[in-house]
Formats: structure tokens, sequence, C-alpha cells
């Protein structure tokens, strides 16, 4: 215990903490340990726009942790805040160790101090899907050099070839799934049956299947159609919404009869405890085959690339698939085929005659 006469070392740390998890729980620790005294800054709805829980009961969280001595609502950026206390050590996490951090600037002018944490912020699971996709760490991706020299070529012939995709036609035929991840945190044990009990946050939503693989050949620069099938719900929507943002023309043909394909896992500390997978993979009639057909017939002439993703729930019969080959191969027009299973049975040797499996 300090004594009277002793200054408390003022320990700074911002975030969102959103969903407090064990991640958060060491980080803080580790930035209590530097110093005598720790201040937290909770990020505002206003700097960090986020799907979950609203700023005041992420605030009251991080209050009621008994190693923070203060939480405070950060409605200016952090430099601005640290500018204004004077911190003795600033803490932040691992990952930002290669970024432009703008407080050490004004730590420097001071005598204060930059410290990065010895530990995973968030587990595995959260970063992924809550930071990665909007805010990538960019500087932690690792070049693989050896297998760029195994197969003789370098990034920059990779950078060219990739820019080409600009001017190349895709279109991708295959299922779409509406991939579901709900975050949960332990409770504890039933006493009643020996089952687990968790409590649910706020579930997040992807686009997935085929449709992703359109996205995908989208962000990389080619025009994009994607021809699939969905049932009459609110994924169908979901799917066709997030499709129009990511730039891609979508032809989705609605089958009454099946819904559309939707997989939610349930997570705790980075585990899947479980998935449950909505779906019926009969094939689709040869009603809806014929529309496929005479829309991709329409399309073909402008096609480079055509792409089957297949999930094996029945959006692309044998029939179908093999008439959709001849047709590209008269064309001459670039095949790919990939057969992805899982809970299900995938075949990829009904891809006969195509350029690339």
């Amino acid at each position: 215990m300090k004594s009277p006469c002793e200054k408390d070392i003022v320990v700074f740390v911002s975030g969102m903490f959103n969903v407090l998890h064990p991640g958060h729980f060491r980080f803080l620790k580790f930035a209590r340990n530097q110093g005598t005294k720790l201040i937290v800054g909770v990020l505002s709805n206003r700097l960090s726009p986020i799907d979950g829980e609203d700023e005041k009961t992420r605030l009251q969280n991080v209050q009621c942790l008994d190693f923070v001595d203060d939480a405070v609502l950060l409605r200016v950026l952090p430099e601005e805040y640290i500018a204004d206390i004077r911190p003795d050590i600033v803490v932040k996490g691992m990952e930002f160790r290669n970024e432009d951090n703008p407080e050490k600037k004004i730590l420097d002018g001071y005598g204060g101090r930059l410290i990065f944490s010895s530990g995973e912020i968030t587990p595995a699971g959260f970063s992924a899907l809550d930071t990665e996709g909007i805010n990538p760490a960019l500087a932690t991706i690792v070049k693989p050099q050896n297998f760029l020299r195994r197969h003789g070529f370098s990034l920059k012939v990779l950078q060219k070839k990739v820019k080409k995709f600009n001017g190349l036609r895709v279109c991708v035929i295959g299922d779409i799934i509406v991939d579901s991840y709900m975050e949960c945190q332990a409770v504890g044990m039933s006493r009643e049956d020996p089952t687990i009990v968790v409590r649910p946050s706020v579930p997040k939503r992807f686009l997935g299947g085929a449709g992703i693989v359109s996205s995908h050949a989208r962000g990389l620069g080619a025009t994009v159609d994607f021809i699939s099938v969905s049932g009459e719900d609110e994924a169908s929507d979901f799917s066709r919404e997030k499709l129009t943002e990511q730039g891609v023309v979508s032809y989705i043909f609605q089958d009454d009869s099946r819904p559309t394909t939707q997989k939610t896992r349930y997570r705790a500390s980075g585990k899947t405890l479980l998935r449950v997978n909505d779906y019926s993979d009969h094939p689709i009639s040869k009603e809806i085959q014929s529309k496929m057909l005479v829309k991709l017939r329409d399309i073909l002439p402008d096609i480079n690339i055509l792409i089957f993703s297949d999930f094996s729930y029945g959006a692309l019969p044998q029939d179908m698939v093999d008439e959709i080959i001849e047709l590209s191969n008269k064309n001459n027009i670039i095949i790919a085929s990939d057969s992805q299973c899982s809970s299900q049975i995938g075949d990829i040797a009904r891809f006969k005659n195509v350029s690339l499996i």
C-alpha cells in the first residue's frame, strides 16, 4: 500500500468493451499492475457506432470491476482525453504495436509512457466477428515468402494478376447460405441436468455459401452475376440486400418448398458449443432449373469465368450441372468447381470437364 505522500501512478486504457469477456479482464488487470490507479475510457456510441450494448451499459459493466479505479465515457478521441489528464502510462493491445499511435507524441511531450499488453485482448471469435472486418490489423498479416519462391512468382506479379480481375465478368452458381453467430457468456452447469448454461448476446449475421464467393469475386474487381435459389423468407431478403451492397448482380429464384439455408453457431470463449442447420436438401424443381438455365444462356456470351459453388443443398442437380458445363465449354469459358460439405455428403467428382477443381 502506498503512503499518503506517494503520488499515484495513473494508468489509462480505452476501448469499446462491448460484452465483457475474459480477454478484457486479462488486459485490464495487466494495465492495473503497471501502476497504482487505473482509469478506463469507454468509447461513446458517437465515436464507435457498433451493434450490441449501448454506451451506458458498457460503461456500467466496466465500473463494476473491482480492479478499475475510475471509468469514464469518452465523447472525445482518447488522445484528446490523454492530453487533458496526462496519465503516467497508457496501455494498448499488442495488435497496435506496429500501428500509428497518435497518443505517443502526446506522452513523449510530458514524459509519459506507452506500453503494449503482452497478451491477447480478445479471445478467438470475438475479434474475428466484432472488429476484424471493421478495422483489420493488416500489419499482423505474414506473407508466405517461401510459398512464393517455391512456385516461382513474386507479390508484384500477383498484384498485376489481381488487377486484371477488373476486366473480367464472373458468374457464380450455387447454394446461398446465411451464417449466424450467437456469442454466449458461459454461466455454469445446470443443477437439474448435466447441461451447460449460457447467456446469449446479440447475434451477428453474415452472407455465406456461394453468396460470399460472389462477394469475394466482386471485391477483386470483377463484374459478378450470381444465380441461386432461396426460400420466400426474411433470410432471402437479407441475402439480396447484402449482395446489392457488395455490387453483385443477383438472380435468386424463390422456391416456397424450401427455406433459405441458415446455419446458426452458438459460441462461448472462442469455441462453438452447438450448430443448428435449418435447410432442405431436395433437388430444385425442373421449373426452377429451367429458369436458371434461361438466365445463364442470356448472360453466357459475356462471361469469362463460371464458378460452381456447391454446398450440397440441392441447388445444383446433376442434369443441370452437366448442361451448364457443356454450354460453357462450347463458349470457351473457364470453369471452376468447389464442393463444400460438412454435415452432408458432397462429391467433387460430379464436375467433369472443368478447368479447375
